[in-house]
C-alpha cells in the first residue's frame, strides 16, 4: 500500500483567478491537497530559501518537500485529477508551461 503524500499548492491569494483555481483543485482532490496563500509564513517554510522570492511570482506545488513550479506544478496537479496525463511525459510539462505562460498574461481579463 502506497503512502499518501502531503501536497501543498502555494498560490497568489491576491489574484481572483488563482484563488478560484486553488479552491477548485482543493475541492476536487478532497483532502489530498492543502492550499496556502503565498503570503503565509508556512508557505515560506516549505520551499528552499533561494525560492522564497519566487513565491510572489508563480504557482508552486510542494510534494513531500519536492517543489514544482509554474507549468510543472500545473502538470502535476492535472495528473492528480487524471493520472493518464502522465503518459505525456516531458511533452506534457512543456504543454502546461506554455498554457501557464499564456494564462499568466491574460488572467487579468478573465
Amino acid at each position: 500500500m502506497s503512502k499518501i503524500k502531503k501536497t501543498y499548492l502555494i498560490y497568489n491569494s491576491q489574484c481572483d483567478f488563482c484563488t478560484n483555481t486553488a479552491r477548485y483543485f482543493n475541492k476536487k482532490l478532497r483532502g489530498r491537497l492543502d492550499i496556502l496563500s503565498n503570503r503565509t509564513k508556512k508557505s515560506k517554510t516549505l520551499v528552499p530559501k533561494r525560492m522564497v522570492e519566487n513565491l510572489k511570482k508563480d504557482v508552486h506545488l510542494v510534494v513531500d518537500r519536492e517543489v514544482y513550479s509554474r507549468g510543472e506544478a500545473c502538470h502535476y496537479l492535472a495528473q492528480m485529477l487524471h493520472p493518464s496525463l502522465a503518459l505525456l511525459g516531458p511533452f506534457g510539462i512543456l504543454l502546461f508551461e506554455i498554457g501557464y505562460v499564456i494564462l499568466k498574461k491574460i488572467k487579468k481579463y478573465l
